[in-house]
């Protein structure tokens, strides 16, 4: 796939601002309340990271194969019709944590393409929030019902403070706002206190999580009450409550050593949560007892309950699993809890700078999440365990088609580049070593570019060249690992000492080419299980060993032991024809004893263990001494017995929209001439609202494979509805129909809609129809030939969909970057800064956007050469002053003023008004603008259906801009920021030359101007 990527050197500019990610102290730029506690170790920037070698592939596939393919519509739907309607139910969860882990892989691959799908992302849900501030999926009366509305609320929020820190956008922050004002006021107005919105079993700590959102947006807003909200939740803890009669007690209990089974109620997830909160206090207040209330759990955690690879948990709770992990263990280390745990120690890892946690995150990473990731990247387990078989999460619900594990695992493998490089007040410090590079800085500011050449942790050995932009004094820090007993570090060929588990802090004067040589222990370890009963497992370096079926099968009347004193057993020979072999990523020849006999046996690392996902590939992490090879993968069918409708092949699978007409969950029926007898009661399928992927042999209708064309197949709806798209998809992955016909009944008489012929194996895997509208119950489609070699005569359908007129494209193919762009007609509706006729009174002598130096210079004519020579065309353009609109909106004949526009029929609209609206100070003038506004999207959009793009005002004003912004959403527009251009004066006029006038000096500038083309242009070319 193509991809536009951003440099590294310029990555930073376009974005404007240092960025950062929610809840996690970026963005300081734009921080209105200085931190009470500064971090020790903080963030690099957006693209001053890039990880090549084996963890930037994973981070690669599931950005492409999960994250960026998912359809938004699905997560988004439930906020925008409030499909939740039980207190059990957790529909608004998911659209925070996918975002997260969106806007963390965008931050470490700020493609263009990516960034798309981030604008999209927030306009979308933001074009869902209601009036009083609210963004979730419950309808009124059932909000604050149970813990999950407070608790997608906080994951909500998160998300949106992500996009703020990332783009500086206020409209964005000021949602995320709103929707804690809402809370917060609907909490005051029904007298309840957010720790009792809670199941008993639970004790409050679901909505409790929220006191991250107080924590957060206090520090970028600086309003006190959101420091007010957060600490209420806090001291709520030390109060007894109707879910918890002796109260939370957080804090105090950790403080007071209680291990993690005794704080609260020990569901790992929702308890480690309150804690990274809980970090979030200690910054925004400075109070010691919050950082050391974090970091006694993290402690306990480590000591008690985490298992050899970096996860814990039982049935998603702590158990003291560390001495029971060799036992089979019902549902173990869900993947949130895995994700948590790491979330946590990047905070303390931040705050405090102790390389434990590094060491921590590593062992979690390289094990328990790699092994939850499937190969290819579009999915994860829910579980993750150490013997048996390796299982994919199931669908919590299915109108959405994921689950709480699946976003979650994602958040924890993007959250890598942010913790791999950090940034001191005494330079760089190196917290994971792979290939590629990091731009950082020295204690004075200077940029420096550390450049990491290794292949590590397959070896040792690790290269850094160091490359200041002038020769300066500071500090690089290197973590030592504490497993890493025998380290040699050289610094232009000079020894430096070091000691496990700390950071190897090399001060002296830097030139760029130094090159620091460092060397890792990578001998085997043979670690002895914690609960003393003789069973053992073997790490080399921070990758935890496991026997694999594949390598070591199962045979009756054998044993194999450990051969601990073979020489051979330290330095374990690597085995890459193994590995290419079973698909894993690695494979070393470790020495045993086979029936007392030695032999070589083939162990692979943990996270490639069983990676086939199939019952027919098992694996074993804790070793018996010895062990009978007749039951060694053997697991009673414990751990996963509670595991239920296993998601088959998701790699390709999307739901339809809700606003399907055709779903039998809304009463329609499905009839058809025939099914294949071999899959009775397949018909139903075209009507279940899933999508089959191309080898998923379920979720679709298949005709007679015996009797010869036409088949039909026919919806009918429970009551008459208005119809303006028929979308059918296909589901044959061999051929595709080639001919057939769409009919409906319209008073007890067939019409066709639609006739195609010689449709043979188009892409993308669906046929569209917009037709002209019609009021229907029944659509019948008849399949007259089909391009299955093998099956003339079947045909297979996934799902037939009717929708209202004029819904948004069901599943648009993804085109790379600007290619296949339509452009051959441009317009332009803007003010001044779009066209300003010569105007003596302010002294402009021009006749194009004010006040760029020459036509050619304005964004206009800047954005038209982009697209012509993307294109191959000069585009033709149609330029226009509607000031008038701005000043006098609700009087404004849209239609008769507009009339020659209109007819130009553009294939993209640009509309760049607002700057002159005058103040929106009243609701109603606020409704009056949405109106008018809402009405000339409109309009423009029906001639020649154009694709919209709306820009911000470049003088950023809140109300306006949201506005705007949401209206664009509501008619399928794109929104484009560009406000803060107008906080740079370097992008004002008068910068770059002087003015008579000072309103036009105000103006954008040359270089302003070309920021507004590039940051149009760069949303056309990623937009699909």
């Amino acid at each position: 796939m193509n991809r536009h990527i951003i440099p590294m050197a310029t990555a930073a500019f376009w974005i404007m601002g240092f960025p950062g990610l929610a809840g996690h102290g970026l963005g300081q730029e734009q921080t209105l309340s200085k931190p009470a506690a500064a971090d020790v170790q903080s963030h690099l920037g957006v693209g001053q990271i890039r990880m090549d070698g084996h963890i930037g592939r994973r981070m690669s596939d599931c950005m492409e194969n999960l994250i960026t393919a998912w359809d938004q519509n699905r997560i988004i739907d439930p906020f925008r019709y409030k499909t939740d309607s039980r207190d059990d139910q957790w529909r608004g969860d998911y659209w925070g944590k996918w975002f997260t882990a969106l806007a963390w892989g965008y931050a470490h691959q700020p493609t263009l393409g990516h960034r798309q799908w981030l604008d999209r992302a927030v306009y979308d849900l933001l074009a869902a929030q209601g009036p009083d501030g609210y963004i979730g999926t419950f309808e009124g009366d059932m909000r604050l019902v149970g813990a999950y509305d407070v608790w997608a609320r906080q994951c909500t929020i998160l998300g949106l403070t992500a996009y703020y820190d990332l783009t500086s956008d206020p409209s964005v922050l000021e949602a995320a706002c709103r929707s804690l004002d809402c809370l917060i006021d609907e909490l005051k107005q029904r007298n309840l206190r957010l720790a009792d919105l809670s199941w008993p079993r639970f004790m409050g700590l679901a909505p409790s999580v929220t006191v991250e959102s107080g924590a957060l947006l206090y520090q970028r807003t600086g309003r006190q009450k959101y420091l007010d909200f957060a600490e209420q939740i806090v001291a709520q803890w030390h109060e007894p409550g109707q879910v918890a009669p002796n109260g939370l007690r957080l804090v105090e209990d950790a403080l007071a050593g209680k291990p993690a089974t005794e704080i609260g109620y020990p569901k790992a997830y929702e308890q480690m949560y309150c804690f990274i909160g809980i970090c979030e206090m200690y910054r925004a207040t400075g109070q010691r007892k919050y950082l050391d209330a974090a970091a006694a759990l993290a402690k306990n955690i480590r000591e008690e309950e985490l298992f050899i690879i970096g996860t814990g948990s039982e049935g998603e709770n702590w158990f003291k699993g560390r001495t029971q992990q060799t036992r089979i263990v019902f549902n173990p280390g869900e993947t949130c809890v895995t994700t948590h745990w790491m979330y946590l120690c990047w905070q303390l890892l931040r705050l405090t700078g102790d390389p434990v946690y590094a060491d921590d995150l590593e062992t979690s990473l390289y094990n328990a999440l790699l092994g939850a990731l499937l190969p290819d990247g579009h999915w994860w387990g829910y579980y993750d365990g150490l013997l048996g078989e390796r299982v994919p999460s199931w669908v919590a619900q299915a109108d959405i088609g994921l689950s709480c594990c699946i976003v979650s695992g994602c958040r924890g493998l993007m959250l890598t580049p942010f913790w791999a490089v950090m940034q001191t007040a005494e330079g760089p410090a190196v917290n994971l070593y792979f290939p590629g590079q990091a731009e950082t800085r020295t204690a004075s500011g200077g940029k420096v570019l550390l450049e990491m050449a290794t292949d590590y942790p397959h070896e040792g050995a690790v290269r850094i060249t160091v490359k200041p932009d002038q020769p300066e004094t500071f500090t690089v820090a290197l973590r030592i690992p504490a497993w890493s007993q025998k380290t040699t570090l050289k610094v232009n060929g000079e020894d430096h000492p070091v000691q496990p588990g700390t950071y190897a802090k090399i001060n002296r004067p830097w030139s760029s080419g130094d090159q620091i040589e460092l060397t890792l222990d990578m001998q085997t370890r043979v670690v002895e299980a914690p609960d003393g009963k003789g069973q053992l497992a073997l790490q080399r370096g921070p990758i935890v060993l496991a026997l694999d079926d594949r390598f070591v099968p199962m045979e009756p009347s054998t044993e194999i032991e450990l051969d601990r004193n073979a020489a051979t057993l330290a330095e374990l020979k690597p085995s890459p024809q193994a590995a290419q072999q079973a698909g894993t990523w690695m494979a070393f020849e470790v020495p045993f004893l086979v029936n007392g006999a030695p032999k070589m046996l083939t162990l692979c690392d943990y996270s490639s263990a069983g990676n086939r996902w199939s019952k027919t590939n098992r694996f074993r992490t804790w070793l018996p001494q010895p062990l009978n090879l007749s039951t060694a993968y053997e697991t009673g069918d414990a751990w996963h017995s509670a595991i239920r409708e296993v998601a088959p092949d998701l790699q390709a699978e999307r739901g339809v929209r809700l606003d399907d007409l055709a779903l039998a969950n809304k009463g329609a029926t499905v009839t058809a001439d025939s099914e294949y007898d071999k899959e009775p009661a397949c018909t139903g399928e075209a009507i279940d609202g899933i999508i089959a992927g191309p080898w998923d042999f379920s979720n679709r209708w298949v005709s007679t494979l015996d009797t010869p064309h036409p088949h039909w197949i026919e919806v009918k709806l429970p009551q008459p509805a208005r119809i303006g798209t028929i979308v059918i998809r296909f589901a044959d992955p061999a051929g595709y129909p080639t001919s057939f016909q769409g009919i409906v009944r319209l008073e007890g008489r067939d019409q066709t809609v639609f006739d195609v012929e010689d449709y043979l194996n188009r892409n993308p895997r669906y046929y569209r129809a917009d037709i002209d509208p019609v009021t229907t119950d029944t659509f019948r489609l008849i399949i007259r030939a089909s391009a299955n070699p093998a099956y003339a005569n079947a045909c297979q359908i996934s799902e037939i969909e009717l929708y209202s007129p004029a819904p948004p494209d069901p599943q648009p193919a993804r085109t790379p970057g600007g290619c296949g762009i339509q452009a051959d007609r441009l317009l332009f509706l803007g003010n001044s800064i779009t066209l300003h006729p010569p105007a003596p009174q302010v002294f402009w002598d021009g006749n194009w956007g004010m006040a760029a130096g020459s036509e050619d210079k304005d964004y206009v004519h800047l954005l038209t050469n982009s697209l012509a020579a993307l294109t191959g065309k000069q585009p033709r353009i149609s330029v226009n002053n509607i000031a008038d609109f701005e000043r006098n909106f609700e009087t404004y004949e849209i239609e008769s003023r507009l009339r020659e526009q209109l007819a130009f029929q553009p294939d993209i609209a640009v509309i760049a008004i607002g700057e002159n609206v005058p103040p929106l100070n009243t609701a109603e003038l606020q409704a009056g603008f949405r109106k008018s506004f809402t009405r000339l999207l409109q309009t423009v959009k029906k001639s020649g259906r154009p694709v919209i793009y709306v820009r911000s005002c470049f003088w950023p004003e809140e109300i306006r801009d949201n506005i705007m912004r949401q209206c664009c959403a509501e008619i399928g527009g794109l929104y484009v920021y560009i406000g803060q251009l107008g906080r740079d004066e370097s992008m004002m006029a008068r910068s770059e030359r002087s003015y008579q006038h000072e309103g036009v000096a105000a103006h954008p500038g040359d270089k302003g101007m070309q920021a507004i083309a590039d940051l149009l242009f760069k949303a056309m070319i990623a937009q699909p």
